[in-house]
């Protein structure tokens, strides 16, 4: 006759079978886990939504980029800078608002970032945001980088009226 560990094992008990539960008891905490989860999420939900309250209504103009450059926030004060509608722009490419080098031609993210760590004095050359109707408007701004390489820019400030610049 043949022995197997497993059969050593059973026969010293250290192999037992699962101790089983009573069903109602099981059933009562996965209710209690399913409440909890349910109250986390809600408030994640309620969370996100004050946040991004406080963006979409700040002073400030603040765009949120993707690493590749596609617009995923853009909040009212951005709408009155660059004179776009945020549903016109929303997962949108970004270079359409500002007046780029051909050598950052598709590459928005990479000429913020340029621009933010080579520029001293942001007085003396500010960044140029473009209207759709042609106007140029000139902008200090700050840039955070977040998350893998996605941007958010801050704008400080606006002088208005730079057309022909």
């Amino acid at each position: 006759m043949e022995v197997s560990l497993f059969d050593d094992d059973l026969q010293s008990g250290a192999l037992s079978e699962p101790e089983q539960k009573d069903p109602e008891q099981e059933i009562a905490e996965l209710r209690a886990q399913v409440a909890q989860l349910t109250a986390t999420g809600h408030e994640l939900i309620n969370t996100q939504t004050r946040m991004q309250s406080l963006l979409h209504n700040a002073s400030d103009a603040i765009i949120q980029f993707e690493a590749d450059g596609t617009i995923s926030s853009f909040n009212r004060a951005a709408e009155h800078i660059f004179d776009v509608a945020e549903i016109e722009v929303m997962y949108q490419k970004g270079e359409r608002l500002f007046d780029m080098p051909p050598l950052f031609a598709g590459n928005l993210p990479g000429y913020l970032s340029h621009y933010v760590h080579s520029t001293p004095d942001q007085y003396a050359s500010p960044l140029v945001a473009l209207r759709p109707n042609g106007e140029r408007r000139l902008l200090q701004v700050s840039i955070a980088e977040i998350a893998s390489n996605d941007l958010m820019l801050f704008d400080d400030t606006v002088e208005d009226g730079v057309n022909g610049q």
